[in-house]
């Protein structure tokens, strides 16, 4: 078996799937959470969510990647917006900073910035709004929020450019081992 049978997949461990499952996890550990505070509608929100997230699973795991991505990204588009604009809990700022690794792992590498620079100017626009009925939080917490949003957003980028990367210099090194396989031992020629 040659170094060039491996072939590293660009949804592997730790990317969209694994976000698409930890983000699942989430709102459903969520929705249980409301439910024993009996808050209806964000049970309701995050059960909703949670399904479709875990239907979108389904999807990505029959080879209908596009639709799961699509599913995905309106997923947790529409949530964030419910997030930070009808649900004003601090769970739900906390649910809308987690959404934002799985939705830029979801889009594709160049738009993933694009995606996430986005949704920052949205949570700008909400959670600086002048009036009280569509951002109750406090300029501090709005602050704090989109400083983690912008640094979140930092990092995901980051670790999908160095994951393309990584993938550019294994497969330059398995074509290394494979032309070292085929040099002799004894003579050192091809």
């Amino acid at each position: 078996m040659t170094a060039n049978e491996f072939k590293i997949k660009v949804d592997s461990l730790f990317t969209a799937p694994v976000s698409v499952m930890v983000q699942t996890t989430i709102a459903l550990s969520f929705s249980y959470y409301f439910y024993i505070h009996h808050e209806l509608d964000l049970v309701a929100f995050y059960l909703g969510t949670g399904s479709s997230l875990l239907l979108s699973l389904i999807f990505w795991n029959s080879k209908l990647k596009n639709i799961a991505e699509s599913l995905v990204v309106m997923t947790i588009f529409s949530g964030f917006l419910y997030s930070l604009t009808f649900s004003f809990s601090a769970l739900s700022l906390a649910w809308s900073l987690s959404s934002l690794r799985t939705i830029m792992e979801a889009c594709p590498w160049p738009a993933n910035l694009s995606v996430g620079a986005t949704l920052l100017c949205i949570a700008s626009i909400i959670l600086f709004s002048q009036t009280a009925s569509l951002s109750p939080y406090s300029t501090t917490e709005s602050l704090q929020f989109i400083f983690l949003y912008f640094v979140t957003i930092i990092f995901v980028y980051e670790a999908s450019t160095s994951r393309s990367k990584y993938t550019h210099n294994v497969k330059y090194l398995s074509s290394q081992i494979d032309q070292f396989k085929l040099i002799d031992a004894l003579t050192g020629t091809a």
